[in-house]
This record gives C-alpha cells, sequence and structure tokens, in this order.
C-alpha cells in the first residue's frame, strides 16, 4: 500500500499566545520538527505538511509543503487539503500526525500501517483516549474530505473498531496548546 504522512502544522495558536507555537523551541529545537523527524525516520512513500505559514518549510526538509489560504482554516479544511492532496498522489492510505504532538514513535506509526486494513482506519489510544495520529485507508478519503469544523476527524476516531486501536503510553499523545504545556513537558 502507498502511505502518505500528512503532518497538520496549520493551526491558529491562539492558546499560545502571540507566537507560532510550532516554531517555539522544543529541547533545543522548534517544536515542529520532532513530529517531522519521526515522520521522515519513518519513511512513508510521501511526506505532506499542510501549514499556515510557508515560513516553516525551512524545517520540513522532505516533505511537500501546502499552504492553507486564509488567516484562519478550521482543523477540518487542513485535514481536507492534506488528503486530496495524497489522494491525488497515488496514497492508498493517510497516516494523520499533528505537529504539536513532539512524543511521537516510529513503532506507532508502524502499528498504525499494521492495523489499518482496507475497509477500517486505525488511531492510537492510551487506554483512556483516542488521539491522532491515526490511520486511515482510500475508503474513508471521500468522509475526510467532507469533514466541516474544527473537530477534525474526531467522530471517525471513535468509530474505528478496538481490534483497530494501537497501544501507546500517555506520554506519546501528549500536546502543546500552551506555553505552560511546553515548559512542562520540557
Amino acid at each position: 500500500m502507498k502511505t502518505a504522512a500528512i503532518l497538520l502544522a496549520a493551526g491558529t495558536s491562539k492558546r499560545f499566545g502571540t507566537s507560532n507555537k510550532l516554531m517555539g523551541m522544543f529541547r533545543g529545537r522548534p517544536l515542529i520538527t520532532h513530529a517531522a523527524e519521526t515522520l521522515r525516520e519513518f519513511a512513508p512513500d510521501q511526506l505532506i505538511a499542510v501549514v499556515s505559514n510557508l515560513d516553516m518549510a525551512s524545517e520540513l526538509d522532505g516533505f511537500t509543503c501546502i499552504p492553507v489560504n486564509g488567516v484562519f482554516a478550521a482543523q477540518s479544511a487542513s485535514l481536507r487539503i492534506g488528503v486530496e492532496f495524497a489522494r491525488l498522489a497515488g496514497a492508498d492510505r493517510v497516516i494523520i500526525a499533528l505537529a504539536d504532538m513532539p512524543f511521537i514513535t516510529k513503532p506507532m506509526l508502524r502499528g498504525l500501517c499494521v492495523k489499518c486494513t482496507v475497509n477500517n482506519g486505525s488511531i492510537a489510544t492510551d487506554g483512556h483516549k483516542r488521539s491522532p495520529p491515526a490511520c486511515f485507508p482510500r475508503e474513508y478519503f471521500e468522509t475526510l474530505t467532507n469533514l466541516q469544523g474544527d473537530r477534525g476527524a474526531r467522530k471517525l476516531l471513535w468509530e474505528i473498531p478496538d481490534n483497530a486501536l494501537v497501544s501507546v503510553n500517555e506520554c506519546e499523545l501528549a500536546d502543546v496548546d500552551t506555553v505552560d504545556d511546553l515548559i512542562r513537558l520540557q
């Protein structure tokens, strides 16, 4: 199966303050580089980043960077753009990851691909919540490109069968929303 990894990096960082949280320093590097590096090391067939600012492209070697037009785009718009690009490029499945999650791992991504079938997606879980990253086969592409609002694929995550869940450590699902999160996770 041809796999495209989509890094969603077009949020507005409202809770972070006035600066772009993805360019905030985390363990000596911009936050965005952590998830991007893991995706690069995982080596899918294609790397796609949906970004709000092309200035981030300098941190995304190997990614095709697709800018989101407009000052604010709902998460579903970013998802839609990334999935449509992957579909046109011939992807059979997409791994969707968030750029503000610095602790995703290659074993997690491998597990998602193993559990993703032609008919069902797969999702990470810590036993309490279901959270990106997630993997969806081509059969989901139309549904993903028709999502609306700022919840992204959240509803779809709960429709994924239990046998397609990839168990991970709670810290692997940590994300950065605020400056305090960034400091706490250091």
